[in-house]
């Protein structure tokens, strides 16, 4: 009986220990530069050209339609990114601040 259990429970150790690094892929913060959409729910990235959905786009307010470098972590449908840290380009930050701000329609 003793000797069953120990067996069950080093079989399944075994098969825990084994899972372990199919959970973590998708913890691993990623950088990639890209064009973010003029909504702000999209980015896309220049190195595979995928396309992510932002689920968080408020933190993205301002950088609509520019360029610019995220660092997010994928979610765990692995379609949209949870952004943990964005930057304009520095080329991009001067077009904005040479563009003109909008005026209101009436």
């Amino acid at each position: 009986m003793l000797k069953r259990v120990c067996v069950s429970l080093f079989s399944l150790s075994i098969v825990v220990l084994a899972a372990v690094p199919l959970f973590s892929q998708d913890k691993k913060p990623k950088d990639c530069a890209g064009m973010i959409s003029d909504d702000a729910s999209s980015f896309t990235c220049e190195k595979d050209n995928k396309v992510w959905k932002v689920s968080n786009p408020g933190a993205l307010q301002g950088m609509e339609g520019h360029h610019a470098k995220l660092t997010f972590r994928p979610s765990s449908s692995g379609d949209a990114l949870v952004l943990s840290a964005s930057a304009m380009t520095q080329q991009d930050q001067q077009s904005a601040k040479a563009a003109p701000a909008p005026q209101p329609k009436p």
